[in-house]
C-alpha cells in the first residue's frame, strides 16, 4: 500500500523534554556476551575446538540480542499509567488537513487509564479507552516489542510495543495500536489508520494519547499540562505568528497594535488578515498573556472590526491584558473581543473598552468565563451573546456604557453574573431595557450591584435576582416591586397604590398620544401586564409565608385555576391577531387587565385584614 510520507508533528512530540537513548541501552548486553565468546575462542588449542566452541556460543548471543531491550521495557512500562490529552491529525487526498486536541479536563473529554504489568514472562497491557461513541477495554493484552518507531514522524525512533489482537485476527477497519515512551514518564498510545489507496477519496489518520505515570508531580498543574510550548513577544507581528495549538504567549510591556502590521509580515495558517483586522481560525488551547506586572495593550485603528476575532477552537485564555479601538469615542462597528463557535473562553483580569460596540460579542459559544475584568466605554452595550451555552461573570465591573440594551442574550442558556457591579451605564434609546433577551433564556443575577443605570425597563423577560441591590437607577415601578424589600403588608400596599398611580399615567397617555406607533403601544402594554405580574408574584410570595398551611393549600387550587382562565383568555384574544404586529399588545393588555383585578381581590381578601 502506498502511504503518505509527510512527517506528522503530534502533540506528544511537542510535550517532551527528555529522550531515552534506547538503542545504546538494548546494544550493551550484546557487545558483553560476544566479548565472552572471543575469549573462549582465544584459548582453544586447535582450530577444530575452536570453531565447536564458537558455534554454540553463537545461539545464546542472539537470545540475548533479542531479550534484553523487552527486558529492559518491562521495567520503564510497567505500571499505572493516567490520561492527559488525546490528539488527532488527519490529512485527505483534497489536501484538507484537520486536527484536534481534547483535554482530559476538557467537557465530554475521553476517559481512559492503562496499566502495564509482567506476567510468565510476557508484558501484558490492561486498557480503556472511552469516547465520544465508542469503548474499548482490553485486559491482559501481550505486548509485543518492535524495533521500529510506532509512527512516522515519533520522537521515539528506537521503538514501541504493539497490542496483540484481541480476538485473534484483526478487523480490516480497526487501526493498529501502538505504545511507547517520549520520556522516562510519559507514555504515549498510537492509533494509525490508512485507507485504502484505490478508494476514490483517501485519508490517512493518526490519534496520539499521552499519559503519565500516575506518581508524576506534573500531573498537580493539569492545565499547565495544555501548553507544549511557551513563548514570549514583544511586538505585533511576533505575536500573531506564535499563535498555535497549545501554546501559551507571555507579552512583554508595550502596545501591540494589529493595524501596524503588513500582511507580508504575517507567517501563521493560523491566523487570517481582512482589511486591517485579524482571525485567529481553529486553534485548540491558547493563552494570551501579560507579562507579570507589564501595561500590555491590545488594539486597532479602524472603529469597523473587532480587536481580535477567535473563529472556532477550544480553550482561549487571555489574562492580565487591556484591549480596545484607538479611535475617538464616537461609532464603532466593531466588538473588543469576538468568539465564534468557541468552546471554553476564558478571560481573567482584562479590561476591555470601547469605541467597541460590546466589550465582548460570543456566537455559538459554551463554557464562558469572565472573572475580575473591567468593561466600560462600549457604544452598542456591554455584552452581546448569542447562541451561548453556559457563561458565567464573576467579580466584574461593567460601567460607562451607552446606547442601546447594555446586555443582550439570544437562545442561551445558565449565563450567570455573580458579585458583579453594573453603574452609569445608559441605554438611552427609547424602549431600550438593561438586559434583552430571549423569551426562554436561562439569565440569573447573583450579589450583583447596579447604581445610576438608566433605561426604559430591566429587562423585558424576567430574569432571576438573588441577593441583588439597587440603588438610584430610573427604573419602572415593576422592577422596583422586583427589588424592594417586603418586611410587612404595608411595604406591599404602598406598592399597590403606586401600581395603580402608574395604570392611570399609562391610561392618560394612551388616550392622549394618538401618534404613538405599534411599538411604542406594545411596549406599553408589556409594562403594564409586567407591573402588575411582578406585584402579584410578590404578594404570592409573602401570603405563602404567612398563612397557615390548609389556607394557604385552598388558595393555591384557587390560583391554579385562575392562571388557567388568564392564559386562555390571552390565547383568545390574540388568536385573531396571530403574527402580526398587534398581538402581543392584545395579549398584554388581557393579560394586565384580568392581573389587576386579582391584585384587587387578594389585596382586599388578605392584605387588608393584616394591615
Amino acid at each position: 500500500m502506498k502511504r503518505n510520507k509527510k512527517i506528522f508533528v503530534t502533540a506528544a512530540a511537542l510535550m517532551s523534554l527528555l529522550l531515552i537513548s534506547c538503542g545504546n541501552a538494548s546494544n550493551e548486553p550484546v557487545e558483553e556476551t560476544q566479548q565472552t565468546a572471543a575469549e573462549a575462542a582465544s584459548t582453544a588449542s586447535s582450530e577444530e575446538s575452536s570453531a565447536a566452541e564458537e558455534k554454540p556460543s553463537s545461539e545464546p548471543v542472539k537470545e540475548q540480542a533479542e531479550s534484553a531491550p523487552e527486558a529492559e521495557k518491562t521495567e520503564q512500562l510497567s505500571g499505572e499509567w493516567t490520561f492527559i490529552y488525546s490528539n488527532y491529525h488527519s490529512e485527505y487526498s483534497d489536501g484538507d488537513e484537520y486536527d484536534s486536541i481534547t483535554m482530559c479536563t476538557d467537557p465530554y473529554a475521553p476517559e481512559s487509564a492503562i496499566n502495564i504489568r509482567e506476567d510468565n514472562g510476557k508484558l501484558l497491557i490492561d486498557y480503556k479507552m472511552q469516547a465520544y461513541e465508542s469503548d474499548y477495554r482490553f485486559y491482559g493484552l501481550d505486548l509485543q516489542y518492535k524495533d521500529e518507531p510506532a509512527y512516522e514522524g515519533c520522537e521515539n525512533k528506537d521503538w514501541c510495543m504493539q497490542f496483540s489482537e484481541p480476538f485473534g485476527e484483526k478487523n480490516e477497519n480497526e487501526a493498529d495500536r501502538k505504545i511507547t515512551l517520549i520520556d522516562d514518564e510519559t507514555l504515549i498510545e498510537v492509533e494509525e489508520y490508512f485507507s485504502e489507496e484505490d478508494s476514490e477519496f483517501s485519508y490517512h489518520s493518526i490519534t496520539t494519547n499521552t499519559y503519565l505515570r500516575s506518581d508524576s508531580p506534573r500531573l498537580k498543574d493539569m492545565e499547565g499540562l495544555r501548553y507544549f510550548n511557551t513563548v514570549t513577544v514583544s511586538d505585533t507581528a511576533e505575536l500573531l505568528n506564535n499563535i498555535a495549538n497549545n501554546t501559551k504567549i507571555i507579552l512583554k510591556k508595550g502596545k501591540y497594535d494589529f493595524s501596524d502590521v503588513a500582511a507580508k509580515e504575517l507567517n501563521n495558517k493560523n491566523v487570517t488578515e481582512s482589511y486591517g483586522a485579524y482571525t485567529v481560525n481553529g486553534i485548540s488551547n491558547l493563552c494570551l498573556e501579560a507579562e507579570e506586572g507589564a501595561d500590555v495593550l491590545l488594539c486597532i485603528d479602524t472603529p469597523d472590526s473587532p480587536v481580535l476575532t477567535f473563529d472556532g477552537g477550544n480553550n482561549i485564555t487571555m489574562r492580565g491584558i487591556t484591549a480596545g479601538h484607538n479611535v475617538e469615542p464616537g461609532y464603532c462597528g466593531g466588538s473588543v473581543l469576538y468568539y465564534s463557535g468557541v468552546t471554553g473562553v476564558e478571560v481573567y483580569d482584562c479590561k476591555l473598552y470601547g469605541s467597541g460596540t460590546y466589550g465582548i460579542e460570543a456566537s455559538s459559544c459554551s463554557n464562558m468565563k469572565v472573572e475580575d475584568s473591567e468593561i466600560y466605554e462600549c457604544t452598542y452595550g456591554l455584552l452581546s451573546l448569542s447562541n451561548v451555552y453556559t457563561a458565567s461573570f464573576k467579580n466584574c465591573v461593567m460601567r460607562d456604557s451607552c446606547e442601546l440594551s447594555m446586555i443582550y442574550t439570544n437562545s442561551c442558556y445558565e449565563i450567570v453574573f455573580e458579585d458583579c457591579e453594573f453603574r452609569d451605564n445608559d441605554s438611552r434609546y427609547d424602549y431600550c431595557y438593561f438586559i434583552e433577551q430571549d423569551e426562554y433564556d436561562d439569565v440569573t443575577f447573583k450579589k450583583c450591584k447596579f447604581k445610576n443605570n438608566k433605561y426604559y425597563l430591566f429587562s423585558n423577560y424576567q430574569v432571576k435576582m438573588e441577593d441583588c441591590d439597587m440603588e438610584n437607577n430610573n427604573a419602572k415601578l415593576s422592577d422596583i416591586i422586583n427589588f424592594q424589600e417586603i418586611d410587612d403588608a404595608s411595604d406591599l400596599l404602598s406598592l399597590y397604590e403606586d401600581a395603580k398611580k402608574r395604570q392611570e399615567e399609562i391610561d392618560k397617555k394612551l388616550e392622549s398620544d394618538t401618534a404613538l406607533d405599534q411599538l411604542s403601544l406594545n411596549q406599553l402594554s408589556f409594562e403594564e401586564y409586567d407591573m402588575w405580574d411582578s406585584l402579584l408574584n410578590r404578594i404570592w410570595s409573602y401570603l405563602g409565608n404567612t398563612l397557615d398551611e390548609s389556607t394557604f393549600e385552598a388558595l393555591t387550587s384557587e390560583q391554579k385555576e385562575w392562571i388557567k382562565t388568564k392564559e386562555t383568555a390571552q390565547k383568545d384574544a390574540g388568536a385573531d391577531f396571530e403574527g402580526g404586529s398587534m398581538q402581543p399588545m392584545i395579549e398584554n393588555e388581557v393579560g394586565a387587565e384580568k392581573t389587576q383585578k386579582r391584585v384587587k381581590y387578594l389585596v382586599e381578601k388578605y392584605l387588608d385584614k393584616q394591615d
